[in-house]
């Protein structure tokens, strides 16, 4: 490709991703390819790439880990092509195209839903040596726990996805039927049963992944969020 119009992948903190884009030369922004879990801003990423990434990197420089059990990782924008062919040839097994920005929109809603519940209750561990569970472990010992966290949640991650019309394959009914978010959950996390979400990365994110949802009547998310992340992460 020309360098004057290359994609630049930008794999960083979804706290990072406005100065990332207030740094890259306007004539360049579009070239922008974000991959990661968070919220979409339609002044901001509307005309660049979106990759929604159902796989996991265990360790730096590692091959993904997924299955044919896997949500596809989404691609969206203007090289949706060129970034489907690189996901393709590093082993992720299912890439999917998606046209429309309000699709885009509502399955990194969706996946950010999941990154919000898994991390807390990965860590949220009271075992011996306080290790942290893996995903899978979190769907065989806490689906309770999940389930009453996503159940807290959904009325606002209903109101963040309240534009339906999807031609990406995933119906308004999936997007927002409990059991389906579920179902999506457990088939993500199993499709990399080893991972261990990132305690790091969630406190990090905390303002744009779990403040996205947070409201001041989820008692059972406070509860989570003041025993993992600390009493100050509700202040």
């Amino acid at each position: 490709n020309d360098g004057a119009c290359a994609p630049i992948i930008v794999a960083v903190p979804s706290r990072d991703w406005e100065t990332v884009f207030d740094a890259t030369p306007p004539h360049r922004q579009s070239d922008l390819v974000w991959i990661g879990n968070g919220l979409l801003s339609q002044s901001r990423q509307r005309t660049a790439t979106i990759v929604i990434p159902h796989f996991g990197v265990l360790e730096v420089g590692a091959d993904p880990i997924t299955s044919p059990e896997s949500p596809p990782t989404y691609v969206f924008g203007k090289h949706a092509t060129a970034m489907a062919a690189v996901l393709t040839k590093r082993g992720v097994l299912t890439v999917s195209g998606v046209k429309s920005w309000t699709d885009i929109c509502q399955l990194a809603a969706r996946k950010l839903l999941w990154a919000s519940c898994l991390w807390l209750l990965c860590h949220d561990t009271n075992g011996a040596d306080d290790s942290p569970l893996t995903v899978k472990e979190v769907h065989e010992r806490k689906q309770e726990e999940l389930d009453r966290l996503v159940k807290e949640l959904l009325p606002a991650f209903r109101a963040m996805t309240a534009t339906s019309g999807t031609d990406s394959g995933v119906s308004a009914t999936t997007l927002e039927c409990e059991d389906e978010i579920l179902a999506y959950m457990k088939a993500y996390s199993l499709s990399m049963p080893e991972a261990i979400c990132s305690k790091d990365l969630a406190m990090v994110e905390l303002h744009d992944r779990n403040g996205v949802w947070f409201a001041g009547d989820q008692l059972f998310h406070r509860e989570l969020l003041e025993r993992v992340a600390g009493c100050e992460a509700v202040a």
